[in-house]
């Protein structure tokens, strides 16, 4: 995945994460933990992290250089995010 920011005075920051670290079931685990550590997922909410990792790995596979977000503001400052 790459994430590209360009400022309007024509500075860019190129940002490369690996598609490795993306789509684990790690981070889905994370992305979905509530605030209080206490609490745990609910029943079934595992395998369904792990059915949607597995379907964005597939995605991103097939589909590269896909464009996942891309923002423009009105000072000319770029964020685009490409699988």
């Amino acid at each position: 995945m790459r994430v590209e920011i360009r400022e309007g005075d024509g500075k860019t920051l190129n940002l490369n994460v690996p598609m490795a670290l993306i789509p684990s079931r790690l981070v889905g685990r994370i992305c979905c933990r509530k605030r209080d550590d206490e609490e745990e997922l609910s029943e079934g909410m595992d395998r369904r992290i792990a059915g949607f990792m597995k379907v964005f790995k597939r995605f991103a596979r097939e589909n590269p250089g896909w464009v996942l977000v891309e923002i423009e503001d009105g000072d000319g400052e770029q964020i685009t995010v490409t699988l």
